[in-house]
């Protein structure tokens, strides 16, 4: 039920962030200003709307034409990335993210750092008692996006910190 509530809450941001007047760049690419290396051993999925890279011990656990949901073994870690053709233009990524925080906050979620903007990424990273969520949306120059977040419990923090820059940089919208 949380995975759908959240979906729709995803949506429904994904629409009003889309509402905006922004123009994206004119660039031919959605590739972010920092460089990140992808770890050789993380695993691909591909989709008509987008293409992610995750950690091997993650398993795809739901997927569609343009969504896909990853988990491990006991559900302490969860990833979704969501394509939309009328998505967040790049002009629109801060104030989307800052727009879904704010539903988050209205959830118990309590934002643990400042919205940060690199080129065609958004994120912000988002707890509770017991999870940590990095919240992100990432662009295209035709306005396409994919939106959603990679949730982990707190103690696999050690673990996971350092693969969410790589996770989340390794979208590509198509």
């Amino acid at each position: 039920m949380k995975k759908v509530m959240f979906l729709a809450v995803a949506a429904c941001l994904m629409m009003f962030a889309a509402c905006g007047n922004g123009e994206g760049s004119k660039s031919n690419n959605n590739q972010p200003k920092e460089e990140v290396v992808i770890p050789a051993d993380f695993l691909q999925y591909d989709c008509s709307g987008l293409t992610i890279s995750y950690p091997k011990d993650l398993e795809v656990t739901w997927d569609g034409d343009e969504m896909v949901n990853l988990s491990n073994d006991d559900g302490s870690v969860f990833i979704d990335a969501t394509f939309s053709s009328w998505g967040t233009k790049k002009s629109q990524l801060k104030e989307g993210v800052k727009n879904f925080v704010a539903l988050l906050e209205n959830q118990g979620w309590k934002a643990a750092g400042d919205v940060v903007v690199d080129d065609y990424i958004g994120t912000c990273v988002l707890q509770n008692e017991t999870e940590i969520n990095n919240f992100f949306i990432v662009s295209n120059d035709a306005g396409h996006s994919v939106s959603g977040s990679v949730k982990y419990d707190k103690e696999m923090a050690g673990e996971y910190d350092a693969l969410v820059k790589p996770i989340i940089y390794s979208i590509k919208v198509k």
